[in-house]
């Protein structure tokens, strides 16, 4: 195995679904080899159907997957992919985040338990 570096893992901005209750966070980081040409092989669910908010919540956002060039060129990737990532390449992805839920105040949706 290469060594990989591990450039970026944190909870991304502006990727959350609003609402009474929020969605869960999306995550976003970044990472490349340390010594040569890398294979990546990746899956990843929700860039096309992102979650959808319910009860009036807002969507929460879908997932990213790219390859930045070492010129800072991105390029979007399939949601399950094989890739080699050269030197000054890095992988770069978002997780979806979860969509809200938005009710009127001190009503419980039926199936849901009040807080």
């Amino acid at each position: 195995m290469y060594p990989v570096l591990v450039e970026a893992r944190r909870i991304a901005q502006d990727a959350i679904g609003m609402g009474r209750w929020n969605g869960a966070p999306a995550r976003e980081g970044s990472y490349h080899s340390l010594s040569g040409d890398m294979t990546v092989a990746y899956c990843s669910d929700g860039d096309r159907n992102a979650p959808r908010g319910v009860l009036g919540g807002r969507d929460g956002s879908g997932a990213l997957n790219l390859k930045r060039g070492a010129n800072g060129e991105e390029e979007r990737l399939p949601s399950f992919h094989i890739a080699t990532c050269r030197p000054g390449e890095r992988m770069v992805f978002r997780t979806c985040a979860g969509g809200a839920t938005a009710i009127r105040s001190g009503t419980t949706p039926k199936g849901c338990r009040a807080m």
